[in-house]
């Protein structure tokens, strides 16, 4: 299997604040411009990806995948305004719904657009498969959490959900609806090395600890979040960092 990305790549801080870029290379086709921005994201360089995701789009306006490519990028940099408005129009030219509902699900938490966020991962939920599924119910019920509510995709979980990879959002929603304690949870988390599972788990039960008025478990957990940043462009990662350093 290919490594989602380089092991020589940009770290959060260069990529989540406010700096400008300028790219230093040119092409001179769509095809070219996509390569680059391909190439650029590999080393997860993402603000330059979008300025060469946006000349592709310059001349080829009406091809979809500059469009989600772009959308992606901008929404792994929280931009999610920016995001949205891409996702938008990949709708328009028929893109995958599952897909970009998903992912507009998350522009509207990261906007912190909570009951938005509930409405788009129930549309998602009645479009995706389990894999999905179970994404869009951990989010929809953190979003919910944030407006002192239960999401209503919760009642859909169930063991048998084929949740493929994503093991650590179901981790999360189990914990929430009481299959394990959390104690039990908390002692699972701390064993986890990978960080990007670290990162879903931990935000999911960082959450939790906050719906349940433990302060300060909540904030220890985002802070280790923080700190196992070499899987930065996950959505957990990336949502504790919109919490805590927005």
């Amino acid at each position: 299997m290919e490594p989602y990305f380089s092991d020589h790549h940009a770290a959060a801080d260069s990529q989540l604040g406010d700096k400008e870029y300028e790219l230093t290379q040119s092409a001179d086709s769509y095809d070219g411009w996509m390569h680059m921005g391909k190439e650029l994201s590999h080393e997860l360089r993402y603000r330059e990806a979008i300025l060469a995701y946006t000349k592709a789009i310059n001349l080829s306006p009406g091809r979809i995948e500059a469009y989600r490519q772009r959308g992606g990028k901008y929404l792994a940099t929280l931009q999610p305004e920016a995001a949205m408005a891409d996702f938008e129009r990949c709708r328009a030219l028929g893109g995958e719904e599952s897909d970009l509902s998903y992912r507009m699900g998350l522009s509207w938490f990261f906007s912190g657009v909570y009951s938005a966020a509930i409405r788009e991962f129930s549309h998602c939920w009645d479009v995706c498969d389990d894999e999905l599924g179970i994404g869009a119910i951990y989010w929809s019920m953190i979003a919910a959490w944030r407006l002192g509510r239960e999401s209503p995709l919760l009642q859909y979980y169930h063991e048998k959900m084929t949740v493929g990879h994503h093991t650590a959002y179901a981790f999360a929603v189990k914990t929430a609806l009481g299959y394990f304690s959390l104690e039990e949870a908390i002692r699972e988390l701390d064993m986890q090395e990978d960080d990007l599972e670290f990162s879903m788990m931990g935000y999911g039960l960082a959450a939790y600890c906050a719906r349940l008025g433990k302060k300060e478990t909540s904030q220890s957990i985002c802070q280790k979040i923080l700190q196992r940043d070499r899987f930065w462009i996950s959505f957990g990662y990336l949502a504790t960092w919109n919490d805590c350093k927005a």
